[in-house]
């Protein structure tokens, strides 16, 4: 089978892989409700689900495509074991889950990397995750309809049953040894080179407030506004966000939407939206700041990817943003068991959000110290 239409399966997987991770939040009052679980309890079950993440992207190597095959089978094992009755080992099976996740998603990424020439590579990424987006965005919806007329089980086993097909036709066209393109390292793992800390820790605060705003918000919602259609709305409204802002800054006409300017404009939005979740929880201003948070979001880590992944060629970032991812929505959980309050707890992000701005500053301060250095070697 050609690239192409191995490119077009995994696109098919990296689009389940949002489907997966929102599904981690969608699920979450139902989930803790069922199980009869506290705040903690469920914040420690996302941080298995996106600690395992986080350690699925250590794995990503070799033949790429074969990893997010596995990663996949991984996903949808723990799937078909969380439809139990009340299963065993629940923290094992969400790490399992978040595992087959994060190899699958680092995986296909950098294999898509790589195939990509650096001055594509922004947009590359970008497309790609606005179907991880995409994904994200229909999960709340998906959940919503599915646990009105099925149990959380018979979800749980239908969404398994998609993933482990779609594991199965990415191991069948996975392209042969010789098959494979011709730049070296196209398809297989170099050495790890960790990028700059800067770096990570953007993309860790950047992915840490995208997973615990898109795993507690609808939780948030339905205690505020006692509506569970007002905590639907606000999340899909926060996956919306982050889907209408990856996709337009995939388009090839919107270059101007690459530009510090835009970002800042972006990360400022996303400051102003925990913000209004903060000091004005209505059942209005939830969705409408849960948008604007996620389109605030949505480039950004994208855009770290675009920097690094071409000159670092690690999965470090990988790695750190996996333990933003885990860790933010874990002690959102904490905190808010210990105050007795969700949107205590929300303090968390806050102050990921600071973390955020201060690396882009860092950033950024940098990027000018090397065009100044650049300048003067010119100038010489």
């Amino acid at each position: 089978m050609n690239i192409g239409a191995r490119n077009r399966l995994c696109s098919v997987a990296f689009l389940l892989t949002g489907v997966g991770t929102a599904l981690l939040g969608a699920t979450l009052p139902a989930t803790l409700g069922q199980w009869q679980l506290s705040d903690s309890r469920g914040g420690l079950l996302l941080l298995a689900g996106w600690g395992g993440s986080t350690s699925g992207a250590l794995f990503a190597r070799g033949r790429l495509d074969r990893s997010a095959a596995v990663g996949l089978t991984l996903t949808s094992l723990s799937l078909f074991a969380l439809s139990g009755r009340r299963p065993a080992g629940l923290l094992l099976l969400y790490l399992i889950y978040g595992v087959g996740l994060g190899l699958t998603m680092t995986a296909i990424s950098l294999l898509r990397s790589r195939e990509a020439s650096p001055a594509e590579a922004d947009l590359d990424l970008n497309r790609l995750n606005l179907l991880w987006a995409a994904g994200a965005c229909l999960s709340p919806v998906l959940a919503l309809h599915s646990l009105r007329m099925l149990s959380i089980a018979t979800l749980y086993r239908t969404m398994g049953s998609v993933f482990v097909l779609t594991a199965a036709a990415i191991g069948l066209v996975s392209l042969p040894p010789h098959s494979l393109p011709s730049r070296p390292d196209a398809g297989v793992t170099p050495p790890l080179a960790w990028a700059p800390l800067r770096f990570g820790l953007f993309a860790a605060a950047t992915v840490g407030m995208e997973s615990a705003i898109g795993s507690w918000l609808t939780t948030f919602a339905e205690r505020t506004t006692f509506g569970v259609g007002t905590a639907v709305s606000a999340n899909s409204a926060f996956w919306l966000g982050l889907l209408f802002s990856r996709a337009a800054h995939s388009l090839r006409t919107a270059a101007w939407l690459h530009t510090r300017s835009i970002r800042t404009l972006h990360v400022l939005a996303v400051g102003i939206a925990t913000a209004l979740l903060l000091l004005i929880p209505s059942r209005t201003i939830i969705p409408v700041a849960g948008f604007v948070c996620g389109f605030g979001l949505g480039p950004l880590y994208p855009y770290v990817l675009s920097l690094t992944l071409p000159n670092y060629r690690s999965t470090s970032v990988f790695v750190l943003a996996g333990v933003g991812a885990s860790v933010v929505p874990w002690l959102t959980g904490a905190l808010s068991t210990a105050a007795g309050s969700l949107r205590i707890g929300l303090l968390v992000p806050a102050l990921t959000f600071a973390v955020l701005v201060l690396s882009a500053i860092a950033i950024q301060a940098a990027a000018r110290s090397s065009s100044a250095v650049c300048q003067t070697a010119i100038d010489c």
